[in-house]
């Protein structure tokens, strides 16, 4: 990586939580290479966990479901990103589609954890570690055998000052106060495996106002 400030896309995934798992990686990037152009391809109902990131330049939408569902559209999406001329594509997403478009985008090097499918498209192709990793170093694993320093694993969410003043005028509006107790509960999921059943949610709820 002779290119001191070379222009980066991070590849990112499909889902809700593993983006936001990326954001360590994203930030770390950012920090071996404070003065490159970085950008996150991503679909569009994951946009809200990488917005306002300050370590992105750009977030760029990618939904094969959607905008970019037929052949044209995803001829039109690589011409356009052909013209940002990115230098490295560091694929998140094990996609054979995702990194061919990033080799018919000209981005030069591609690196990714190995697939036999798509092993011929990258110029880096990483083992994936046997070890059951948890998904932020899972991806941290990417940038650190391409040599680049992780100092920290955090994860990073931004809230922008509207949505602060948003939400601030909510709990007022239904008598909450900066110094309340307050629990919030999120019941459902994306699909039927990872939803923790009705009956449990109540038994908490229960609780909660049980002991507090």
């Amino acid at each position: 990586m002779h290119n001191k400030h070379p222009r980066i896309l991070i590849v990112n995934v499909n889902w809700l939580g593993d983006v936001l798992f990326s954001t360590a990686l994203i930030r770390e990037v950012r920090n071996n290479y404070p003065g490159s152009f970085l950008a996150c391809m991503v679909p569009k109902r994951c946009q809200g966990i990488l917005e306002g990131n300050p370590y992105l330049d750009e977030i760029i939408i990618f939904d094969e479901k959607d905008t970019h569902k037929s052949l044209k559209q995803k001829i039109k999406f690589i011409q356009d990103l052909k013209a940002k001329h990115f230098d490295i594509a560091i694929l998140l997403h094990r996609s054979f589609t995702r990194t061919l478009i990033s080799w018919m985008s000209g981005i030069r090097q591609r690196i990714g954890y190995h697939t036999k499918k798509r092993a011929f498209l990258l110029t880096k192709n990483i083992i994936a570690p046997k070890d059951l990793l948890h998904r932020r170093d899972y991806y941290l694993k990417i940038i650190e055998s391409m040599g680049l320093k992780v100092n920290d694993r955090r994860l990073d969410f931004f809230v922008s000052k509207q949505d602060e003043e948003y939400i601030n005028e909510f709990l007022k509006k239904n008598n909450v106060y900066r110094n309340d107790f307050l629990v919030v509960i999120n019941p459902g999921g994306n699909w039927h495996p990872k939803r923790w059943p009705k009956e449990n949610f109540a038994f908490l709820a229960d609780r909660l106002n049980k002991e507090f």
